[in-house]
Order: C-alpha cells, then sequence, then structure tokens
C-alpha cells in the first residue's frame, strides 16, 4: 500500500488538479445529459484555460467554470475565450476558482471588476482509511437507490433541504436530472420507512464525489447526511476508488459532518461573478 493510499493525504496542486478534473467532467457530462433531454436549452460545454466552462441555461446553477488556471498562467486569449463563451449565450460569467489555481487568474478577476459570490470547501478522505467508522448512526436509517418510482420524492426532499417549500424552478428541474446520471446515482435516506434526506454521488476517475446533500429542516439533526457519507464511503471502498471528495459551505454544518467522518480541506474556492454586459 502506497503512502497515498494508507491514510496520508496531500493537499497540493496534484491533487487539486485531479479531484476539480471531476468536478469539471460530471458538470460537462450534465451538459451532455440536458442536451439530450432539452436541446432547446443548448447545454453544452467547451475545455479552456486547462479547465472546462459548462452552459446549462442563463439560470442553471451548474452554469460555470471549472478547474482554469491549475496547469498554468491563463492567457488573455484563454479568459477571452472563457468569457465570450457565457457572453456570446447570454449568461453571466461564473467561475469556481480553486485556491491553488495560478495567480494570473486572479490578475484577470481583478482587472475585468469580477466580484466574489461565495467560498466553499472542497474536502476528501482515501475510502480505505477507517476514521469515523465507528461512529454510531441514529436507529431505523435505511440509504436506497432512488429509482423511477422515487424520483419526484427525491427531488422534493432534495429542494426542501436547499430551500424549503420554493424551490426555484431551474434547481428543481437541475434537481430531477441528478436522479437519472449516466456518470452516478441518487440516494435516499429513509428513518422508519419516511424518508428523511437525499443526495447523489458520481463516480469518475477512480473519486466518488457526494453532491445534493438535502434535509429538509425538519428532520435535521436525524443523522440522515452522516448516513449518506457512510453509504458513499463503502460504495467507493467496493469500487477501489482512491478518492471520496465532497464540497460544502465554509465552517458549516456539513463540513463538520464530514470531518467527523475522516475528511480533511484540501482547498477552498472561490466563486468570481461578472453580470453580463
Amino acid at each position: 500500500m502506497t503512502e497515498e493510499r494508507s491514510g496520508v493525504i496531500h493537499a497540493d496542486l496534484g491533487l487539486a488538479l485531479w479531484l476539480e478534473g471531476v468536478e469539471a467532467s460530471g458538470n460537462a457530462f450534465a451538459a451532455e445529459e440536458m442536451a439530450e433531454r432539452r436541446p432547446e436549452i443548448g447545454a453544452t460545454s467547451i475545455p479552456v484555460g486547462s479547465g472546462d466552462a459548462i452552459f446549462i441555461g442563463v439560470n442553471s446553477h451548474l452554469t460555470q467554470a471549472f478547474a482554469v488556471g491549475l496547469q498554468g498562467p491563463v492567457s488573455n486569449e484563454e479568459f477571452d475565450e472563457l468569457e465570450d463563451f457565457f457572453f456570446s449565450r447570454g449568461s453571466d460569467v461564473f467561475v469556481e476558482a480553486c485556491s491553488l489555481a495560478d495567480i494570473s487568474l486572479t490578475r484577470h478577476f481583478c482587472e475585468r471588476e469580477y466580484e466574489v459570490l461565495e467560498y466553499s470547501n472542497v474536502l476528501v478522505r482515501h475510502p480505505a482509511d477507517t476514521t469515523g467508522d465507528d461512529a454510531a448512526l441514529p436507529a431505523g436509517l435505511h440509504v436506497s437507490l432512488v429509482g423511477p418510482e422515487d424520483a419526484e420524492l427525491w427531488t422534493r426532499i432534495v429542494g426542501e433541504g436547499f430551500f424549503g417549500d420554493a424551490t426555484p424552478p431551474d434547481l428543481a428541474q437541475m434537481f430531477q436530472g441528478m436522479t437519472c446520471m449516466k456518470h452516478g446515482s441518487a440516494l435516499l435516506v429513509r428513518q422508519h420507512g419516511e424518508a428523511i434526506a437525499a443526495g447523489a454521488m458520481t463516480h469518475l476517475d477512480s473519486v466518488i464525489n457526494c453532491v445534493g446533500d438535502g434535509t429538509p429542516e425538519r428532520f435535521r439533526g436525524r443523522g440522515g447526511q452522516s448516513a449518506l457519507i457512510r453509504y458513499r464511503i463503502q460504495a467507493a471502498r467496493k469500487l477501489d476508488c482512491e478518492y471520496v471528495m465532497a464540497t460544502t459551505a465554509c465552517g458549516s454544518a456539513s463540513q463538520r459532518n464530514y470531518e467527523r467522518a475522516g475528511f480533511r480541506v484540501a482547498y477552498t474556492r472561490a466563486k468570481w461573478h461578472r453580470k453580463l454586459p
């Protein structure tokens, strides 16, 4: 067993390239799937600045760029191409920038008067690590894969977890699409038969990416997210994956749940934004 697989994770540029590549690929595949389901939206993606720019509709939260600037300086021409990709489709520019990206990327943001909308932490662990495995979960929790019969229920639970009773239509549509991903699975947590939490996972490049965790407020504190996390770690072990990753709001309850399960912060992202001229 190598040092990496034994539990030691070096949070360096090489790891960021791997994990951000998984994130970019997952979103690019989502664009392909949306293009098949809703061709009128014009969903597509392009490689740019060593990363990927993804368009899945003007108001989609998946319309953004990932992994830009992780393989060296980003030229003016590359950044122009990135902006034109979004602007030509009537969209603002959104870039999820890794803190390990080349400093030229930040200079472009500053020179072109971008604003930071939010920060998030990317967390990672090895599936083979046993940290947190012995933590007890509340009784009656069961995690299952979501089939067509539960797609509407899953979408509602995730939407309520993020937005209460008022999920924006574009996000409801995005959540619905996550129940039939080609490179992943949607998951539903039930406690004594009642649906209390939901999430999903993608499997790309030997990484399970934990996405879409949502627990309605009335069900919080019951261990639903912890059950989801444990299920995905076990799935990664069965698939002999190298890593399990997740992205959370900085300092959030979700971050603490992942840290209790043995995850560590690998790096921080900033979401940069420029309005359509």
